[in-house]
Parts: C-alpha cells; sequence; structure tokens
C-alpha cells in the first residue's frame, strides 16, 4: 500500500463550500458524457462524506466491473492502468472509496485550475 493515500481521504488543497459544489458538477458530467447519470448531493462541505456519497453511487452502479469503466477514467484523465495495479492491494470495502477519491481529486484539478484562470 505503498503508493495508496490514507483513508479517510483528505480534502484538496482550497477545498470550500463553491469549489466542492463545482467538482460534483464536474463528476456528473464526466459521467453524463458517458450515458451514466449520477445525482451528487452537496449537503456538508465535510469532504470524507463527499467521497462515500460517491462511493456509494458509483457501488450502486457496479463502476467497477462496467465496460465503461475505462472511458470514464479517460474521459476525468486518470490512469487506468495505475489505478488497476493499486485496486488488488485494497479491502474490497475499501475499493469504491479509493475509486471515489481519486475521481473527486481529480475533478477538483479541474475545477480548481478553471476558477484560477478565470480569476486572474
Amino acid at each position: 500500500m505503498s503508493d495508496l493515500e490514507k483513508l479517510p481521504p483528505t480534502p484538496p488543497d482550497h477545498w470550500h463550500n463553491q469549489l466542492a459544489d463545482e467538482t460534483l458538477r464536474q463528476v456528473e458530467k464526466d459521467f453524463a458524457l458517458h450515458g451514466v447519470t449520477l445525482h451528487l448531493q452537496f449537503i456538508r462541505e465535510d469532504y470524507p462524506s463527499l467521497v462515500q456519497e460517491l462511493a456509494d453511487a458509483l457501488e450502486e452502479i457496479a463502476f467497477a466491473e462496467s465496460e465503461k469503466l475505462p472511458s470514464i477514467l479517460y474521459q476525468i484523465d486518470l490512469n487506468e492502468t495505475k489505478l488497476a495495479r493499486s485496486l488488488p492491494d485494497l479491502e474490497p470495502t475499501e475499493t469504491y472509496s479509493f475509486l471515489a477519491d481519486k475521481i473527486l481529486q481529480r475533478c477538483f484539478e479541474k475545477v480548481y485550475w478553471r476558477y484560477k484562470m478565470r480569476n486572474q
């Protein structure tokens, strides 16, 4: 587990309400481009709760076994090969939390840089 981040997940730097909400919309958009509808609710700024909400949604759609997994990870810009190497090191119950954390982290990066470029 050397290259795995510690659980519970920790929020990215600069995490706050506006960027958190925009991050969830980015996740929904990236999945929607591949015909997968997610309805994520931003209730609290609590990052571990958001990870759990996304993990539950991913488990509900059996994302880890989905034929759309590679194309959605590509859309999000996550390295499928690197993620696949990390998954065997996880307990089965941690798989969706791990994927949710990686997806939220990467979508946050997209939102953060868009926000920075817009506000220069």
